[in-house]
């Protein structure tokens, strides 16, 4: 994979991107957004899952996750919302303040809204 993110549908790729942090997975979300995709269909591969990533994917409703580095506190929130997942390497944690935000939140509407939040006040516009 030489993209950040890609999204399948089956085997058809609908979305792919190059940016990086939680860019891809916003961007995504406004594509979701936009299209009539039955979401329980998507598939989705990500190069650094963490916390937050997680929590994303789980607010958008994909099917699976498949992630080339996953975060045990990614793994945790993948875990405890029951989003199936698959990952080649697994890490204590990656260096990313949003990780460190969202340690301690289990609730996914607090865990959405705070990630929204701190988009909002750093400046990094989702799209």
């Amino acid at each position: 994979m030489d993209s950040t993110l890609e999204a399948y549908i089956e085997d058809k790729r609908i979305f792919s991107s190059n940016r990086n942090w939680l860019h891809p997975i916003f961007d995504l979300e406004q594509l979701l957004e936009a299209m009539e995709y039955d979401r329980s269909t998507i598939e989705v591969y990500d190069r650094v899952v963490g916390r937050a990533a997680a929590f994303l994917f789980v607010n958008l409703g994909v099917k699976h996750v498949y992630a080339d580095m996953l975060s045990k506190p990614g793994m945790d929130a993948l875990e405890s919302f029951g989003l199936p997942f698959d990952y080649n390497e697994l890490v204590d944690r990656i260096e990313c303040r949003t990780e460190e935000m969202l340690l301690d939140i289990t609730d996914l509407k607090s865990g959405i809204a705070t990630l929204r939040e701190h988009v909002t006040e750093s400046g990094s516009r989702p799209a």
